[in-house]
């Protein structure tokens, strides 16, 4: 799976603070996921995969509830 090692450190730009990646990368962790990557000529799209049947947690009672 990729995502394994992922710092927010490398970035093509300047602006931001280069952590978009890595909270994805986390995002996909938690929820048993994975980050694709098809890196090319024209750029380098990353897209987030979740599996269907994820185990499910009990919701988070709204406050004031």
């Amino acid at each position: 799976m990729l995502g394994e090692g992922l710092e927010g450190t490398h970035k093509a730009q300047a602006d931001g603070l280069g952590l978009g990646l890595f909270i994805a990368a986390e995002l996909a962790r938690a929820h048993e996921g994975r980050i694709d990557v098809d890196s090319g000529e024209a750029g380098t799209p990353f897209g987030l995969r979740f599996p269907v049947d994820a185990p499910v947690s009990a919701p988070l009672d709204a406050p004031g509830s």
